[in-house]
């Protein structure tokens, strides 16, 4: 029996011009794994932190470095519903700061369950909880991205910026007063920087971290 081949080979040819010109499908991107939230806090009993504080006047560029010194350290830990929490003492900005902290992966909630920091960026409009808000402090809505690059007497670092919008009570009671705070953290060190600034006054206060004790 004889065949024609010619329309085999047609076929054939339409085939490899069709397989040719279409498009190779892209192979999706794979997302980089969650840093554990811990890299960024350092929460190891027995870690400590101690800071220099400046207020800065934005109208003139006067700098004012505060005489005393603040610092924070991780007190204990201690199980909660069988949970293992972190707890934090210590001033920050002269005022007394505590926190109860459990970490989960790439983030850390307080007590409440409420969303302390995470590592995942693009997290925004959150209420930040009782324990992070400052003092005189109504409520505050934070969002968490890629911070800049930030130099301080402790050293150079890339870093991950808490930003808050905190509403303070006032004494007349009417409108709050609106403050934008934001909290640096970098990798293998802490907290290295926190930022208050008062638009109302002119007014920005920093304050740096000058020494780490890590264990």
């Amino acid at each position: 029996m004889i065949f024609n081949r010619a329309p085999i080979m047609l076929l054939l040819m339409a085939f490899w011009a069709c397989s040719k010109d279409a498009p190779l499908s892209e192979p999706l991107p794979t997302l980089p794994p969650s840093v554990p939230a811990n890299q960024y806090l350092q929460l190891s009993p027995g870690n400590a932190w101690v800071y220099q504080s400046r207020n800065i006047n934005l109208q003139t560029g006067d700098t004012l470095s505060l005489s005393k010194l603040d610092s924070i350290r991780v007190a204990s830990d201690t199980f909660i519903d069988r949970a293992l929490y972190h707890v934090q003492k210590g001033t920050r900005l002269g005022a007394a700061f505590e926190s109860v902290l459990r970490v989960s992966g790439p983030e850390a909630v307080d007590t409440s369950g409420q969303l302390y920091f995470s590592t995942q960026i693009n997290k925004s409009n959150f209420s930040v909880p009782h324990s992070l808000l400052p003092e005189n402090a109504q409520s505050a809505t934070g969002s968490i991205d890629e911070g800049p690059v930030l130099t301080t007497a402790y050293g150079t670092y890339a870093t991950r910026a808490y930003s808050m919008e905190v509403a303070l009570y006032t004494p007349d009671g009417d409108n709050p007063e609106i403050r934008y705070d934001t909290l640096f953290f970098a990798q293998d060190v802490g907290l290295l920087r926190y930022v208050q600034h008062h638009p109302s006054h002119d007014l920005r206060v920093e304050m740096d971290l000058l020494r780490a004790y890590l264990r």
